[in-house]
């Protein structure tokens, strides 16, 4: 239903004096801060919990052991403090002292429910189980005090651990982290060095900056109700702007905070409910004789991100990780609950999502915000886990929960590349030290970006403006050239704001804040060798005749086609390719950029560099696999797929056609992959303009349906360009480019994309080995070579290896002779790098398509390696389409990596399955015996695509079918039919 307005009452005036209001009410100042800064001390009536809590901390801020480290803190409470509910109700309208003693009163409770679980941990033991009784002298005071401040009677996040757990040093600096300090803590966190206090105090420092968030929120969604696009793109770039504060203070939290210390105070903000130390709750004496249960303090209390979750109208999954998740939520202040309860409506009132996609420009904010949101902050969680539980800890089921509920907390652990002295003094300071810090900076970038890194100059980390005058983007872009020069790099300017150069920005400055120039730059570094070049592998698919050969010749020869296919011609590897012009094996070509950003291409106008010339000029290379479009060729295409692990997939579409035939197959093999997808639709100079508008539609329609769930951003222009290509690895998103080979009409777009296509792919250098034969050949003077890339690990010239398996499951060992990537002799290869090996007195014959290539040794203690390969396999798999049931016995071509064979279903977790079921299944090898590893991606199908899944075990064991029920009937009847 629409609404004619978002009146929901966030303060801009905190009213800091007024004790009569919550603590806690959204304002555009303080964000989701207290309105005013916590009541440090309680009033005199409660100094028997002043001085409980002075001594409590595991080690004081005198340094002696306090009452946490004796053991003694439940019996000292016991004996010395009293029923102070009277004295509670004497403040019952004054809710800033009623949230002090809440925040009090909740540190008293878990260190007196967790001592003894804290004293087990200390010795090395599992935590057994807590207090399982609240005395009276706490449970009676504090459900009194929830129950008037609107919180749980436990500890909170906001309430109590965090966000009302700071003061300030000295008055007048305000929230600057370094004058920030705790008033309560567990460890020794009243030294704000300790790692209790840079946990909790950068959580403060992070939500002081959700002030922009909550106007940003406020802006959008009047502007929605309004339809007013210039309001709502201001709003968007408030939010992204508050979203980048906020994520920069969130990647300082474990260099304040050392991981390894977090468990000396982890114990203490636990929770009550579905933990071991509490199997039934704890008793709240005099308040009830039923246990009762609270969630612990977490970061998943916070409110940013469910904000933007609301506003951004981005769903979860419905997992049961996802109900935990929304009970954590309710634990927050109500004022906070009511106004992410208001946002969720009007957003979905207004449709923000679908209005906001409506504009390239405004789509293009949107995903930087969820970039933001969502896809930095996962990779920042995922970064850290593992380091969140130091070696040697007990397993306890306590602990094990928390760990499930950890991935919801904004720990973190990131290699913090933000410098100390402000960019735009490195930038223009002349002091040597600052040149020496900038360089410091990018050679941060770079590593992080995997040689490349994409610079914003004229604008701080944040997003804010430095509000350059154009001698001072001079003056910094010459600093960049200098230090670009002593890290060995080189960069392009890639678009400029305000300062008439060639890229200028077609879009204008927004507001007067935007009147500074800026641009965005392009940092890469200087090949030493070819095996310092960045690689990127793209997937060429799309139906056949949709220009697939054409668009390849065309961006790797550098010229235009006549119309005819002349571009083409080059890239056919056999006579029948050229005749018909159409592709039926997997081809291979690759494009180059020097580390100035330029393409690298022949001075000669229509001649084409060899691979060779390629590789030796180029910083980045881009390899293509040009894979078949028509469908008697689709096994070939999928083998193509799967082999040369693309980094990303590009699918074509004839603007006069639109995507028919083997497009939506090919379009669901890369998405059953989890390959980010880019969309090039071709011909647009021979396509009415109905019909091009046809095709759109049609494409929008599928990528925005339940099996693709892609956001569709058309590119246009440069700025579209840059910013989606920066995005891209979310997955979400999915570039479309209209062009034409015959005008060149946006091929200048395409070729910014893919010079500026960010690393992608998780790939292992440390882990052992693993290389997956993708195609072989015999090579005169050379022997037999085998081509292919590098899963994990790293080979060099001369080492032993093993190749196989062959049919009987034996591996052959031989050396390495030689190494080429991109036909350029290499001492090595690494991790995600594609490359070809000549094996030493190894015949042709004797090796295949889907082998491995794996150490003899292992290379860290020299001991023999002996690889086990598998008939048989169980994984997990969904039917994507089949006309009738899937029983066992049911037979079909199964592609895994490199392997094609045909394989049999031999049990099913069911009696059968059908189209959409997801179940166990366990297949066996018709012809031979395969290395597969848990984890690997399988695609099954008879003709067309039937099933994907992911191998979950390598093995199987039939005393231990998947189905017992169906197992035991089929042995009755057999022994029935003896």
């Amino acid at each position: 239903m629409p609404i004619s307005s978002f009146d929901f009452p966030v303060l801009t005036d905190t009213r800091p004096e007024d004790v009569s209001i919550p603590s806690f009410m959204v304002s555009t100042t303080r964000g989701f801060l207290p309105r005013q800064e916590p009541l440090v001390r309680l009033p005199q009536e409660f100094e028997a919990v002043e001085s409980l809590l002075q001594r409590m901390p595991i080690k004081t801020l005198s340094g002696e052991p306090g009452l946490l480290a004796k053991f003694t803190f439940g019996e000292t409470l016991e004996k010395e403090l009293p029923d102070l509910s009277d004295e509670v109700e004497k403040y019952r309208h004054d809710l800033v002292v009623m949230n002090a003693l809440y925040r009090d009163y909740s540190f008293l409770a878990s260190a007196y429910l967790f001592e003894p679980c804290h004293q087990r941990f200390l010795r090395d033991e599992p935590y057994g189980l807590g207090r399982q009784k609240l005395p009276r002298n706490i449970a009676l005071p504090i459900v009194k005090i929830a129950e008037i401040a609107g919180f749980k009677p436990f500890m909170e996040y906001a309430g109590s651990y965090a966000l009302f757990n700071y003061r300030l040093e000295d008055p007048t600096q305000g929230l600057e982290y370094s004058n920030l300090r705790l008033i309560r803590a567990f460890e020794h966190g009243l030294d704000p060095s300790s790692s209790e206090a840079g946990f909790v105090l950068v959580h403060i420092a992070m939500v002081k900056e959700s002030g922009p968030l909550i106007k940003g929120t406020v802006d959008m969604l009047e502007a929605c109700i309004a339809k007013d696009r210039e309001i709502l793109n201001d709003g968007l770039r408030t939010v992204v702007t508050g979203l980048k504060s906020v994520n920069a203070v969130m990647n300082t939290m474990w260099n304040r905070s050392k991981p390894q210390s977090y468990t000396h105070f982890r114990t203490f903000i636990f929770g009550i409910t579905s933990q071991s130390m509490f199997p039934n709750g704890v008793i709240y004496e005099g308040v009830s004789e039923e246990p009762m249960s609270f969630r612990g303090e977490s970061g998943a209390n916070d409110s940013m991100i469910p904000l933007m979750d609301n506003l951004l109208q981005i769903r979860m999954p419905e997992t049961p990780l996802t109900e935990i998740l929304q009970d954590f939520r309710q634990y927050r202040p109500g004022n906070h609950r009511e106004f992410l309860e208001a946002v969720n409506a009007a957003a979905n009132a207004c449709e923000v999502k679908d209005f906001v996609l409506q504009d390239p420009i405004s789509a293009a904010l949107y995903l930087q915000a969820m970039n933001e949101a969502l896809s930095d902050f996962a990779d920042y969680v995922q970064k850290q886990q593992a380091l969140r539980r130091p070696p040697g800890q007990p397993t306890t089921a306590a602990a094990e929960e928390h760990d499930e509920l950890s991935i919801l907390d904004e720990l973190g652990l990131s290699d913090d590349t933000t410098p100390s002295v402000p960019l735009k003094t490195l930038l223009l300071d002349p002091a040597e030290e600052n040149i020496d810090k900038l360089a410091e900076y990018i050679q941060g970038r770079l590593e992080e970006g995997h040689g490349e890194a994409l610079f914003d100059l004229g604008l701080e980390d944040s997003g804010e403006s430095m509000a350059f005058s154009k001698e001072d983007w001079t003056a910094a872009l010459q600093r960049v050239s200098d230090v670009s020069e002593k890290v060995k790099a080189d960069f392009k300017v890639l678009m400029t704001r305000n300062v008439g150069a060639e890229n200028e920005l077609e879009v204008g400055p927004r507001d007067a804040k935007d009147t500074g120039c800026s641009g965005k730059l392009i940092l890469r570094r200087r090949p030493e060798s070819v095996d310092d070049v960045i690689e990127t592998r793209i997937a060429v698919v799309g139906n056949v005749d949709a220009g697939k050969s054409t668009m390849l010749g065309v961006l790797v020869k550098g010229g235009l086609d006549d119309g005819r296919g002349k571009a083409r011609v080059n890239l056919f590897r056999h006579k029948h390719e050229i005749e018909s012009g159409r592709t039926s094996s997997v081809g291979m070509e690759i494009m180059g950029f020097d580390s100035k950003g330029e393409v690298v291409v022949s001075s000669v106008a229509g001649r084409k560099l060899t691979w060779e010339e390629i590789g030796r000029k180029s910083a980045k290379v881009i390899g293509f696999t040009d894979l078949a479009g028509h469908e008697k060729y689709l096994r070939t295409t999928v083998f193509g797929l799967l082999s040369s692990e693309p980094n990303y997939c590009l699918l074509m579409v004839a603007a006069n056609n639109g995507l028919i035939g083997m497009s939506k197959e090919h379009l669901g093999i890369a998405l059953a992959l989890n390959v980010p997808v880019m969309v090039v639709i071709t011909k647009i100079d021979i396509c009415p303009p109905q019909i091009l508008e046809q095709t759109i539609t049609q494409l929008t329609k599928i990528l925005k349906s339940p099996g693709a769930r892609k956001i569709p951003i058309f590119i246009s222009n440069r700025e579209q360009c840059v910013n989606t290509a920066t995005q891209f690895v979310s997955r979400r998103i999915c570039p479309i480019f209209q062009v034409s080979n015959v005008t060149g009409h946006n091929l200048d777009l395409v070729r910014t994309f893919l010079n500026i296509l960010p690393h992608h792919g998780d790939y292992k250098k440390e882990s052992a080995l693993e290389f997956h034969v993708n195609d072989t050949f015999s090579v005169p003077f050379v022997g037999t070579v085998v081509s292919g890339v590098v899963k994990s690990g790293i080979i060099h010239t001369g080492d032993t290896i093993l190749v196989g398996p062959d049919s009987l499951g034996q591996f052959t060992t031989t050396k390495v002779r030689s190494i080429e990537r991109k036909r350029i002799s290499v001492p090595a290869c690494s991790a995600g790098q594609s490359a070809s090996l000549a094996l030493r007195n190894v015949r042709r014959k004797d090796v295949r398509k889907g082998m491995v290539v794996l150490h003899k040794n292992d290379p860290a203690t020299g001991a023999e390696l002996t690889p086990k390969v598998f008939r048989e396999f169980v994984a997990e798999v969904l039917i994507l389409s089949h006309a009738t049931t899937i029983k066992t016995k049911y037979q079909a071509m199964l592609h895994v990596g490199p392997v094609s064979q045909t394989c049999a279903i031999i049990d099913i977790d069911r009696n059968y399955i059908r189209t959409g079921d997801r179940a166990q299944v366990a297949f066996r090898f018709v012809q031979r015996p395969e290395y597969l590893t848990v984890g690997d991606r399988i695609l099954f199908r008879e003709g067309r695509t039937k099933g994907l899944g992911i191998v979950k075990a390598v093995g199987y064991d039939p005393k231990k079918p998947l189905n017992p029920e169906a197992a035991k009937e089929s042995e009755g009847k057999q022994g029935g039919g003896g």
